[in-house]
């Protein structure tokens, strides 16, 4: 009975996997010491200095937009 459920788990989780990978902003980490591709997927984001966030926020002021983003 586990093994039965087991599989459905899986298999419910093979076809949605793909869509949300597609839809999130996620990438694989890129592995290059075996040729394979990591199981693991991060979102990568972009660090801002403290000089850049004060810029963002005057502009936003002056442009009287509610964020920086």
């Amino acid at each position: 009975m586990k093994a039965k459920a087991r599989q459905c788990v899986l298999a419910v989780w093979g076809a949605f996997d793909p869509i949300y990978y597609a839809c999130s902003r996620l990438e694989y980490v890129e592995d290059t010491w075996n040729g394979f591709r990591s199981i693991f997927r991060v979102r990568v984001t972009k660090y801002r200095s403290i000089k850049e966030e004060k810029l963002c926020y005057q502009m936003a002021r002056k442009f009287k937009k509610s964020t920086c983003y």
